[in-house]
């Protein structure tokens, strides 16, 4: 399946979490299925900005190839190593993709 252009956004979340490696804060590193969680709620976020009349079924085939592109992403593999806590909450409770990037950032 061809992926739409926004939907390469999505895979930018492993270049963010590399930036932020070195600014890892205190508290309880975040689980690996945290990282997971942070992925979907970008993905869903990055969805409803480009698409928002995408039927469920397409959602869910966006979201599994966002899954499998990112469980070969090295960067991704990082990730609860490389957000803080802080990151994590803030942009879990953001309402953008904007917003969860200037939280990783």
């Amino acid at each position: 399946m061809d992926l739409p252009q926004w939907v390469q956004a999505v895979f930018r979340v492993g270049s963010l979490l590399a930036l932020t490696s070195g600014m890892i804060g205190c508290g309880t590193p975040i689980s690996q299925r945290e990282c997971e969680d942070l992925l979907l709620h970008y993905t869903d976020k990055q969805i409803e900005q480009a698409r928002p009349s995408i039927s469920s079924r397409q959602r869910v085939e966006l979201e599994q190839a966002a899954q499998s592109k990112a469980q070969l992403d090295p960067e991704f593999a990082r990730c609860s190593s490389a957000v803080s806590r802080t990151q994590f909450q803030c942009a879990m409770s953001a309402q953008s993709a904007d917003q969860i990037e200037r939280c990783l950032m």
